[in-house]
C-alpha cells in the first residue's frame, strides 16, 4: 500500500511540475500577446500618419498640377497672341 501511495505521490508531483511549466509557458505567451497587440496598435498609428501624409501630398500634387496647367494655358495664349502680332 505504501509503495502505491509513493508512486501516486510521485505522479502527482510530476503533474504539478508539468502544470507549473505549462503555467509559466502560458504567462510568457500572454506577455508576448500583450507586446504584439502594442506593436499592432503602434503600426496602425504609423499607417494612419503615413495615410494622412500621403493624402496631404496628393492634394498638394493636384494643386500644383492645376497651377502648371493654368500657367501652360497662359503661355499658350501668349504664344498665340505673339504669333498674331
Amino acid at each position: 500500500m505504501t509503495k502505491i501511495h509513493e508512486e501516486q505521490k510521485a505522479k502527482l508531483n510530476d503533474h504539478k511540475a508539468e502544470a507549473e511549466a505549462l503555467r509559466s509557458k502560458l504567462d510568457k505567451e500572454k506577455l508576448k500577446t500583450v507586446q504584439l497587440i502594442g506593436s499592432q496598435k503602434m503600426i496602425k498609428q504609423y499607417n494612419q500618419i503615413l495615410d494622412d501624409a500621403n493624402n496631404f501630398l496628393s492634394r498638394n500634387n493636384l494643386i500644383h498640377t492645376e497651377r502648371i496647367r493654368e500657367i501652360q494655358d497662359q503661355i499658350d495664349r501668349a504664344a498665340a497672341e505673339a504669333y498674331l502680332l
